[in-house]
């Protein structure tokens, strides 16, 4: 059987969970301090027109937090608690309330938006691992004309156990979508995932990824199978590529994907899915899968900002992802013509480095990858240290930049023209600690008319990518 390295992987969704402990009639109870907003006690603090309205009549008890229709700007309600160490229970954040709804927060984390269509609304996020074990500090932005009438904490057998993946020996379809079960070669005992070119969508399972309770933690399967490779993506909108194996496999091949800093501890969903990454790699084929697990892997880092920062991975997949934007066609997961993963001498060090390429006024090539944002400390502020050059008569622009998938913000930096390797240091933003963002490097037109002239391919080489703190950013 053909072994398979570790491919490290590092690519964004926020889906975090939040289990808040308080004190209650001298028992200690899941869930925040006056969770009926009765204010008994006053635990809420509010800002920018909301209000604890203790004497309103809610669907479930006594009391709501109150967006209402007069606030100047963005309305909130807030409770800081301290969590209970991490329970083998599994938990998840009820919310009820009436009208449009409110974003959920943990510290700045992007819980999702509590809402619903009927009246009340019961609004459910499974929690994971980072929810336990240190103060956390829940948010609700709300609309105008919103009513939360009640938060808790309550047991919720449907969430996923922590570090577990539901069926992932595929014994039968529970907790998967779009996805076939057949006998698998290797025995009846063993059946396999099957996943097809050309589904609806992509075989899709929630799960508690693992934090603290394990270290170096790898996402582990084997897969056989012929065609387009095999992209493995965590959340749910098809923008976090983690990482792709090639489907031609005749026998059932090992695959190791090492948990990303930014997704340990949390509930995000996963999806195993069959794409082309190249205009030359077959459009259809089968692919069988089995043996999803978490386990500990001695090659996977116990921390880290960034995967393959410095190009050297021992597989030709790599965790960086390149794409070409083709004005007003969009963007895809193909490699812009030039671009990708080279191996040479050319390096800054070692024997790979990637490199994005422009030929046209009407396409660019962008190259990416979702990173965690370091929390500032003593030595500085969050940053992104890598070295770079360019060839050709800047018709495209270089530039670095991030981009949070869950948000609008975007920060994108033009870099100068750089005939050798040059080190460069770009401040991240210190709001977006803790966070998955997507760090991009692009070659972008400059040319802003209709035409599409094309003109002699420049390119932008890119080498040892760190994200860290750095004394020159602020925090």
């Amino acid at each position: 059987m053909r072994r398979v390295g570790p491919i490290p992987v590092g690519r964004l969704v926020t889906a975090i969970p939040l289990v808040l402990m308080a004190t209650r009639c001298g028992t200690s109870e899941l869930g925040p301090l006056d969770p009926g907003f009765a204010n008994t006690p006053r635990a809420w603090s509010t800002g920018g027109g909301a209000s604890i309205e203790a004497w309103v009549g809610g669907a479930v008890d006594p009391g709501v937090a109150r967006f209402g229709s007069n606030g100047a700007g963005p309305m909130w309600v807030t409770q800081t608690f301290p969590m209970p160490p991490t329970p083998d229970a599994r938990y998840a954040l009820e919310t009820t309330g009436t009208g449009f709804g409110a974003e959920v927060r943990l510290d700045n984390l992007t819980l999702g938006r509590a809402s619903g269509s009927a009246a009340p609304w019961r609004h459910r996020v499974c929690l994971g691992e980072r929810a336990f074990g240190h103060d956390v500090t829940l948010a609700y932005l709300g609309v105008p004309g919103t009513d939360l009438d009640h938060v808790s904490v309550v047991a919720s057998p449907e969430c996923p156990s922590i570090g577990g993946i539901a069926n992932g020996d595929f014994g039968g379809k529970a907790g998967w979508t779009t996805v076939s079960i057949v006998p698998s070669p290797r025995g009846a005992a063993t059946p396999a995932g099957h996943v097809a070119q050309g589904i609806a969508n992509p075989a899709h399972e929630p799960v508690s990824w693992p934090g603290k309770s394990m270290d170096r933690a790898a996402l582990t399967f084997v897969y056989r199978g012929f065609g387009p490779r095999l992209v493995v993506d965590i959340g749910s909108d098809g923008r976090h590529i983690v990482g792709a194996v090639t489907a031609a496999a005749k026998e059932y091949t090992p695959v190791v994907l090492c948990v990303p800093q930014w997704a340990k501890g949390l509930v995000l969903p996963f999806s195993l899915a069959p794409a082309p990454l190249a205009p030359d790699e077959p459009a259809d084929g089968e692919l069988l899968v089995d043996d999803l697990a978490f386990a500990p892997n001695g090659a996977c880092p116990s921390a880290t900002n960034v995967f393959d920062g410095d190009f050297e991975s021992p597989t030709l997949d790599t965790s960086w992802s390149f794409s070409i934007d083709l004005g007003g066609a969009g963007s895809t997961y193909q490699p812009a013509p030039g671009s990708g993963v080279r191996r040479s001498n050319d390096a800054h060090s070692g024997g790979g480095y990637g490199v994005i390429a422009a030929d046209s006024a009407c396409s660019f090539g962008t190259m990416q990858q979702m990173v965690t944002v370091p929390r500032p400390n003593g030595a500085g502020g969050p940053a992104v240290t890598f070295w770079y050059k360019t060839n050709g008569d800047r018709r495209a622009t270089p530039s670095v930049g991030v981009a949070d998938p869950d948000s609008a913000f975007g920060l994108d930096t033009s870099l100068s023209s750089a005939p050798s390797w040059t080190r460069s240091v770009v401040c991240l933003p210190s709001f977006e600690a803790d966070r998955g963002v997507a760090l991009r490097f692009r070659m972008a037109r400059n040319d802003t008319s209709r035409s599409c002239e094309a003109f002699p391919r420049e390119t932008l080489a890119i080498d040892d990518v760190e994200v860290g703190t750095d004394p020159a950013c602020p925090r």
